[in-house]
């Protein structure tokens, strides 16, 4: 028998609100355990992808990469420079734009953060292509949902 549509609506609230309490708990155990939030971890690790691919990085990068206002990557920034971890420098070709570097404080705390992604990352590893198509075809739908978005249009 097919299950009310109020059902399986409570049901995917219940869900989200465990992943929701999943990632609170994952996000105070990594500030416990290394000093970092999740967001100023994803800024270091922007800065550091965009070196690696002798990349500029700028606000606007970190802001794209890590699907940050610009504005809030900018706070995080502020904490991740007064931590020595990050530090700003105008580009001296174009002096409008600053260039994001990780210090030799901020490499060496990054270089100690353990890996995020192990059970997830695991998890999906172990799932066929379909059903991993499937998952990320239905967070795409709530993130567009959350977001007030056509569920049939694309988010990154």
């Amino acid at each position: 028998m097919a299950r009310a549509k109020k059902d399986i609506g409570l049901d995917i609230l219940r869900a989200l609100r465990r992943v929701a309490s999943q990632v609170s708990d994952q996000s105070r155990a990594l500030s416990d355990d290394t000093g970092l939030t999740i967001p100023q971890l994803l800024c270091l690790k922007a800065i550091a992808d965009a070196r690696n691919r002798g990349q500029e990085a700028t606000v606007a990068y970190v802001s794209d990469s890590v699907s940050l206002a610009p504005s809030t990557v900018s706070g995080v920034l502020d904490r991740l420079e007064r931590a020595a971890l990050v530090r700003r420098r105008r580009n001296s070709v174009d002096r409008r734009q600053v260039n994001l570097i990780l210090t030799r404080v901020g490499r060496s705390r990054l270089s100690e953060v353990p890996d995020l992604r192990g059970r997830v990352v695991d998890s999906l590893q172990a799932m066929d292509d379909t059903e991993r198509e499937a998952t990320l075809t239905a967070l795409r739908a709530v993130v567009a949902m959350l977001e007030g978005h056509d569920p049939d249009l694309p988010v990154s």
